[in-house]
């Protein structure tokens, strides 16, 4: 199996576009700033890292940079808000517990907060019962989409076109980690596994295996379609538990994390915002050499999105 073999699994899409009256969405409204933001909770606070592209078509104004001490970096402006809004925080946390549920980088487009996500159809009515709630909260949600997905890839290529993403993939040797039973099935099964919990402070990755046949269930992998073949299981390991949490203390988000296992080796296919590549690595290899000691990850792709991506994937 590959990527493109396992690209409508998730077959439905949700964007959620909320209002709120925080001064960093006023600033985007005014001066038509897009920017990412990364939630974070620290001592039952929560906050948001906010990232501003920076962009020669676009002046950042320099009142705002100055009022929340925005440091700067070769591609964007960084700044961290407090997010006195519960609800926001609240929604996001009741919709990652949903099976299936992958969360989109969410974003700050005209003023609006936008949640994006993918999940399987089968949790659509458990879905549309979390949102329906939020719904009846007056000048909250704006608007909701839930549809069925034209798959990854169309997703993926349309975000390029709003803002650039990049793709790495790497290798790491199998036979000096346990990664458990999910691990060894996708390399008996030639499966493909997709991270959806990268984001939060578990000490373990939580994993869809997309299966080409149904598996034997146990403890440590429950089925969560039936009809779509897709399991869910969780993969402890030094290396990757060490780069989500530097990962995420940057603030990097990662679009689509696909796993695969061939020939004794891990393979990573990463997609990410091409301006934050140059940092995915450097904590990809230091992270590495704190590991092991030594320099174990082989770099097998690292380019910018282009039409035949997928293509070349599959032979890299």
């Amino acid at each position: 199996m590959n990527i493109l073999d396992v690209d409508k699994r998730l077959n439905m899409k949700m964007k959620i576009v909320i209002s709120s009256d925080s001064y960093i969405f006023r600033w985007s409204k005014l001066h038509n700033l897009n920017m990412t933001l990364f939630f974070r909770s620290q001592e039952k606070k929560n906050y948001a890292n906010v990232f501003i592209y920076k962009d020669k078509n676009k002046k950042i104004p320099k009142e705002l940079l100055e009022s929340y001490g925005a440091s700067e970096f070769e591609n964007y402006f960084y700044v961290t808000v407090q997010i006195s809004n519960e609800k926001i925080i609240n929604l996001i946390n009741e919709l990652v517990q949903v099976k299936s549920l992958k969360l989109s980088e969410t974003t700050i487009e005209d003023g609006k907060l936008i949640i994006r996500c993918r999940f399987h159809s089968d949790y659509k009515a458990e879905i549309s019962q979390i949102v329906n709630r939020y719904l009846l909260i007056p000048y909250f949600i704006d608007d909701i989409l839930i549809k069925e997905s034209e798959g990854y890839k169309y997703l993926m290529f349309k975000k390029n076109k709003r803002t650039g993403l990049a793709v790495i993939k790497y290798s790491v040797p199998f036979d000096i980690k346990n990664l458990g039973y999910g691990a060894n099935l996708i390399e008996n099964r030639n499966l493909v596994a997709e991270a959806i919990n990268a984001f939060s402070d578990d000490e373990s990755f939580k994993i869809l295996v997309y299966s080409d046949s149904e598996l034997e269930e146990n403890d440590e992998l429950k089925c969560i379609s039936k009809n779509a073949l897709i399991y869910e299981t969780y993969i402890k390991d030094p290396l990757f538990l060490l780069m989500k949490e530097r990962l995420n203390n940057h603030g990097i988000f990662r679009d689509g994390t696909y796993i695969q296992i061939k020939d004794g080796n891990v393979i990573i296919t990463q997609f990410l915002s091409s301006f934050r590549v140059n940092e995915y690595l450097q904590i990809m290899y230091s992270s590495g050499m704190e590991i092991y000691k030594e320099n174990i990850i082989k770099l097998k792709m690292c380019s910018d999105i282009y039409d035949e991506v997928f293509d070349d994937l599959n032979i890299v």
